[in-house]
């Protein structure tokens, strides 16, 4: 596989320089098609696609990968377990500076959450990540619940800053806050929440919220022998979003949009 004067040893090189010099790599073996986690008892694996969870091309490519490494955090946030190990698939085409800025922000979200690049694989193909994080079994099967009448359900934070970010990105607007857009580039993952809240007794479901409150909601009640009715006010939203829309009852951006990787419980 070559690309910009890189093959594939070339690339597995590079790959663990990047993440070396965030303090985010093994050990100069780590890399290998076949790898032995110690304690690792839970596992995720999930996807970048270019185009279609970021976009490519993009002058903020290092934001691109780190909103691609948060979103597989997320789903440990919903577990309540803590990710250790991160297992990249990267296939890639032949734009190397660009793509190298991409990983680098896969490698700085890795640090800032202590996860390790343990291993992985690499081909010729258009731009995708995929990524599998490892962790040590918490004990405690994971669920997002049956929710019943009478259920309190809660939302660690506000939503639909992301969704606002998707649709500026869309429709080439320029003037989104930098407090709204941050939701989208820079997600952060509710890891010591999801850990907290897995050890309390009241709690009996948990999720992320990436597809959406309304979608992601369904999700936790299904299935089930009664309908839900959503308050479009009792939607947390930031200030900064509410003043974007003009509107607090607006209900799309905190209905249907997903990204803000918040938990629902």
């Amino acid at each position: 596989m070559t690309a910009v004067g890189l093959d594939e040893r070339g690339w597995i090189s590079r790959i663990q320089d990047i993440f070396a010099e965030r303090g985010a790599f093994a050990d100069a073996d780590a890399w290998s098609d076949v790898v032995r986690v110690s304690n690792a008892g839970v596992f995720n694996v999930d996807c970048g696609i270019a185009g279609r969870h970021f976009p490519w091309p993009s002058d903020r490519p290092s934001d691109c990968g780190y909103r691609v490494c948060a979103a597989a955090f997320s789903d440990f946030a919903a577990d309540g377990s803590e990710p250790r190990d991160l297992f990249l698939s990267l296939v890639v085409p032949g734009d190397a500076p660009a793509i190298a800025d991409l990983l680098d922000g896969v490698a700085e979200c890795a640090a800032r959450y202590g996860v390790r690049l343990a291993g992985g694989n690499i081909s010729r193909g258009p731009l995708a990540l995929h990524l599998t994080v490892a962790g040590p079994d918490t004990g405690r099967p994971a669920g997002r619940g049956n929710c019943q009448p009478g259920d309190l359900l809660w939302l660690s934070g506000t939503i639909g800053d992301a969704a606002a970010t998707v649709a500026a990105l869309a429709s080439d607007v320029n003037n989104l806050a930098d407090d709204i857009s941050v939701r989208y580039w820079r997600p952060e993952p509710r890891l010591a929440l999801g850990q907290l809240l897995r050890q309390q007794p009241w709690v009996t479901g948990t999720i992320d919220i990436s597809d959406g409150w309304a979608l992601d909601l369904a999700n936790m009640v299904h299935p089930a022998p009664f309908g839900v009715r959503l308050d479009p006010r009792a939607v947390p939203r930031s200030q900064a979003l509410q003043q974007y829309w003009q509107d607090t009852a607006e209900p799309m951006p905190g209905y249907w949009g997903g990204d803000d990787y918040e938990l629902g419980f």
